[in-house]
């Protein structure tokens, strides 16, 4: 019996080893197993960490100069311009443009690519109407004039980029900008080598007296002097004509323009006088010269003296003129070297 009873005892005692054993391998195991999952999901969490999504595109962040960030998924393919100088850019960069500025007063043909597009009307007056009928990827405003409209746009879910090129340079930036946008960077910097390139031989030559000039911004009911903040006067400064109304303080409505005093123009006596027609050309024109007729003052001015009193050509000077910048360069150039002879 007592030999019975041992080995009971030592059977119990194998069997409860065997038991402890069997539970520590299981924990391991179960602790094994779980170490081996979150390793797992540790490396799955890491993988999609460093991965995007398929099919989705960094896009592209546009700052106007309204100094918004506009976002675009991908470059834009339909393109609507109110804006003429923006227009032909991003023609010349081979963008497609349905949607453009109405025409009004004169200005040179466009081209059948262009004439042909819908016209939407101007910065001062948007036809959301149409623009919406069109389904554009991009519309072009003015920084100064469609800032009230954004909200507008935003709402009907129209991708609206503002522009202001009231100088040389913000051209240049303008050009600069398409060719991101539109993914045209070599031809961007081909147009704007161009543009540089004649500039530089546009400011060559033998160095002389500055020319005095007035410049006179019109409308069928106001006449205003052009600063050299506007883009006729920056484009004058490029040129080395020397503004008599440099300054003078802007008007509050219209900071690039002063209040037009027939005695400061009496004082400088401008040897030319350049005039810049807004609207319908021929009205405006037709205004300013009775303007001339009633008042005697003006024919004491040097510049009526020697007849120099020069409509600048609308299509460069009427707005923004986009590419034909350096044109209007060398039409200021030109008529400022005969009047200094």
């Amino acid at each position: 019996m007592k030999f019975v009873a041992r080995y009971i005892r030592n059977a119990y005692f194998c069997v409860n080893i065997l038991l402890v054993i069997a539970l520590l391998v299981g924990c391991s195991t179960a602790s094994l197993t779980q170490n081996n999952v979150s390793e797992g999901e540790d490396q799955q969490g890491q993988k999609q960490e460093n991965s995007s999504p398929q099919g989705v595109e960094e896009g592209i962040t546009i700052i106007d100069h309204a100094q918004r960030e506009v976002f675009f998924q991908s470059s834009p393919k339909r393109i609507v311009s109110l804006l003429p100088g923006d227009m032909e850019i991003i023609d010349a960069l081979g963008g497609e443009i349905i949607g453009r500025p109405s025409v009004r007063g004169e200005g040179q043909e466009l081209p059948e690519r262009l004439a042909s597009a819908i016209q939407v009307g101007s910065p001062h007056e948007v036809d959301f109407e149409k623009i919406l009928s069109l389904k554009p990827d991009l519309v072009i405003g003015h920084a100064g004039l469609n800032m009230k409209d954004v909200g507008t746009a935003e709402y009907l879910g129209l991708n609206m980029l503002l522009t202001n090129s009231n100088s040389y340079e913000k051209i240049i930036q303008v050009i600069d900008m398409y060719g991101q946008l539109l993914e045209r960077t070599t031809e961007a910097k081909a147009l704007i080598q161009s543009i540089e390139d004649r500039k530089e031989a546009l400011q060559q030559g033998s160095a002389r007296q500055e020319v005095k000039v007035l410049m006179v911004y019109g409308t069928v009911d106001t006449f205003m002097a052009a600063l050299p903040t506007s883009l006729a006067g920056n484009l004058l400064e490029q040129v080395g004509g020397k503004n008599i109304a440099s300054d003078l303080a802007g008007l509050e409505q219209y900071p690039d323009y002063a209040h037009l005093s027939m005695e400061r123009v009496i004082e400088a006596n401008p040897e030319v006088i350049y005039f810049i027609t807004h609207g319908d050309p021929q009205a405006v024109k037709e205004k300013f010269e009775t303007e001339l007729k009633s008042n005697p003052a003006w024919h004491k001015v040097k510049a009526l003296e020697k007849d120099q009193l020069i409509f600048l050509p609308h299509e460069l000077f009427g707005s923004n003129p986009g590419l034909k910048v350096i044109e209007a360069m060398e039409f200021l150039k030109e008529s400022l070297d005969r009047a200094g002879e």
